[in-house]
């Protein structure tokens, strides 16, 4: 098995699926936005450079509605699959950290997929 290949599905199934259910179309936004900017699908670039796909995801929105998106991910995971994640999956790029939202993923893989 390749651990990255698995680390990149987790990330996708998570991004389409919880985002789409939170916030639906919000995932087709972004990742045409990562994409135009990085040149990469937006799981590829979390993996690579989740800081400057914090600050794609920051110019499209505030980092008040990052936060606030944050919490309403943490919130909608904990109420459909109970299962705690971080409330700063996405804050957390901003400083280069893309091991909470892995993390996150790779819990919910087998749940959501």
């Amino acid at each position: 098995m390749d651990e990255r290949r698995d680390v990149e599905m987790a990330l996708k199934i998570f991004l389409h699926k919880v985002f789409s259910d939170v916030a639906p179309g919000l995932v087709m936004m972004l990742e045409s936005h990562v994409r135009l900017k990085l040149g990469k699908d937006l799981a590829t670039s979390i993996i690579e450079e989740p800081n400057k796909v914090y600050e794609v995801l920051s110019k499209v929105m505030s980092e008040e509605a990052l936060r606030i998106l944050d919490k309403a991910i943490a919130r909608y995971v904990f109420n459909k699959y109970h299962v705690r994640v971080d409330d700063s999956l996405l804050t957390e790029l901003n400083k280069g950290s893309n091991k909470n939202l892995i993390r996150a993923a790779l819990k919910l893989y087998g749940k959501i997929s």
